[in-house]
C-alpha cells in the first residue's frame, strides 16, 4: 500500500539553464501528526535496487503525486535525510516548474511502501525503518496518507489560516513575476479564487456557533475546500 509523507523542505538549488534542482525531499529524526518518524538509511536498499544508478532505475519525479515532470540523476542520504539532484523535463509542465521553483511555491513529499517499522507504544512513535521509494513530487501543499492533497490532519485553526495567507502571498507572487504557459496563468488565477471561498467559508463557520454543538469551525467545508485543489497543471481535476 503507497504511503505519502510530506516535508516542508525548500529548493537547495536551481539550474535553470539545465534544468536541475536539488531538493531534500525527506526529512530524518522529525515526527508527524500521525507519529511516524523517518530513520536514517530508510532509503538506502531503494536507492541500490530502484535509483538512478540501478540497473532498471524506477523513481520518478512527479508534480502532486500525478505529472510526470522528471527524474533523479543523484540521489544520497545525508545527516539531514534524502537529497535529490533531479533532472526537469524539457516540456512546457517542465517549464512551469522550474518557474514556480524559483518563486518558492514547493514543499515536498514521497510515495512510498514501508518495508521495515519499528512500533514504540511508550513514545506513541513509529519509526520508519525501511521504504520503498516509488516517486518524490513538487506539492502545492502537504500530504497525508489518506489525502494526498490535503493537509488538514494536525494542525490548529491558525496554522491553518497561515497555511492559507502563505498559499495566497505565493501565488500573487506568481501572477506578478512568473514567467508561465497561459494554461498556468488560467490555473493560478483558479486556485486564488478557491482560496478566497477558503477564507470565507472559514470566516462563516466562525461566525455562525448556533449550528454547531461546539465553537469549533467547520473543517469538513474547508477540506471540501481544499480538496479542490487537486489540480494538475493541464487544469484537470483530480479523482
Amino acid at each position: 500500500m503507497i504511503g505519502y509523507k510530506n516535508f516542508d523542505l525548500k529548493a537547495e538549488d536551481i539550474d535553470e539553464v539545465h534544468r536541475k534542482v536539488v531538493i531534500y525531499v525527506s526529512e530524518f529524526g522529525s515526527k508527524d501528526s500521525d507519529g511516524d518518524i523517518i530513520r536514517s538509511g530508510a532509503f538506502t536498499k531503494t536507492i541500490q535496487e530502484r535509483g538512478p544508478k540501478a540497473i532498471k532505475p524506477r523513481i520518478r519525479h512527479l508534480r502532486d503525486h500525478w505529472d510526470l515532470v522528471g527524474k533523479p540523476l543523484e540521489m544520497q542520504e545525508d545527516d539531514k535525510g534524502l537529497l535529490v539532484v533531479s533532472q526537469i523535463s524539457n516540456s512546457s509542465a517542465g517549464k512551469d516548474l522550474i518557474e514556480d521553483y524559483k518563486l518558492d511555491m514547493f514543499e515536498h513529499s514521497i510515495g512510498f511502501e514501508v518495508v521495515k517499522s519499528e512500533d514504540d507504544p511508550s513514545t506513541e512513535t513509529n519509526y520508519l525503518i525501511e521504504l520503498k521509494l516509488w516517486e518524490y513530487s513538487s506539492v502545492t501543499w502537504g500530504a497525508n496518507e489518506n489525502t494526498p492533497m490535503v493537509a488538514m490532519k494536525g494542525y490548529s485553526y491558525e496554522d491553518i489560516l497561515n497555511r492559507l495567507n502563505s498559499k495566497m502571498d505565493r501565488l500573487s507572487n506568481a501572477l506578478k513575476k512568473g514567467n508561465y504557459t497561459d494554461e498556468r496563468f488560467e490555473n493560478i488565477e483558479y486556485q486564488i479564487q478557491v482560496l478566497k471561498k477558503g477564507y470565507n467559508d472559514y470566516i462563516n463557520s466562525l461566525t455562525k456557533p448556533q449550528e454547531s454543538t461546539s465553537n469549533e469551525p467547520d473543517l469538513k467545508a474547508l477540506e471540501t475546500i481544499f480538496n479542490n485543489f487537486k489540480l494538475n497543471v493541464n487544469g484537470r481535476k483530480g479523482n
